[in-house]
């Protein structure tokens, strides 16, 4: 098992090093927000960018997490690794980043393929009559949500017992807590 103390950075540096791979289960976690009308929403997202304290995904700012994330930016991220038999729990505070140099460097990178995804002219979770439904410039329905990292839950499940720990990313202290 990992020493307390460099917990945080081994953390980071798993997400730093799977976040990419599509078939890792770092690849994709659930993004959990509350919702204008104070619900909980989970969303699977694909995580695409990770460096330091900041993890980010992209999305359509049509979406209705969009209007959620500018009334409460507090959310959280949930990992589970079957492989490595971890669950990382992570509350974030997020930022919509739209239209701006980040995002254009952004798009100029992202594939072709990946860029249809906001060439819809429908809003999300509008229903579409027909299949042939217009296609629009996507790059101005595309945005990233950007999650700062505020503290983790650490969870390795192991037949020998399970570990936990609670991490504060803003002072940098690590916890081991009963599982």
């Amino acid at each position: 098992m990992f020493d307390v103390k460099t917990i945080e950075e081994k953390i980071k540096l798993l997400l730093k090093e799977h976040h990419q791979n599509r078939h890792s289960s770092y690849h994709t976690p659930t993004f959990s927000y509350i919702t204008l009308d104070k619900r909980i929403k989970s969303d699977t997202v694909v995580l695409r960018h990770v460096k330091n304290n900041v993890l980010q995904f992209h999305t359509d700012i049509r979406s209705t997490k969009i209007e959620a994330l500018k009334n409460n930016a507090n959310s959280s991220l949930h990992f589970y690794s079957r492989e490595d038999k971890t669950q990382i729990s992570m509350q974030v505070q997020t930022n919509v980043l739209y239209n701006n140099t980040i995002t254009k460097a952004r798009w100029d990178n992202t594939p072709i393929l990946a860029r249809q995804c906001y060439q819809q002219e429908k809003l999300p979770i509008n229903p579409i009559e027909n299949s042939t439904d217009k296609l629009i410039e996507g790059y101005l329905n595309f945005a990233m949500i950007e999650c700062t990292i505020k503290n983790m839950d650490v969870l390795w499940l192991s037949a020998k017992g399970n570990r936990r720990y609670l991490i504060d990313c803003k002072t940098h202290t690590t916890h081991e807590v009963a599982p």
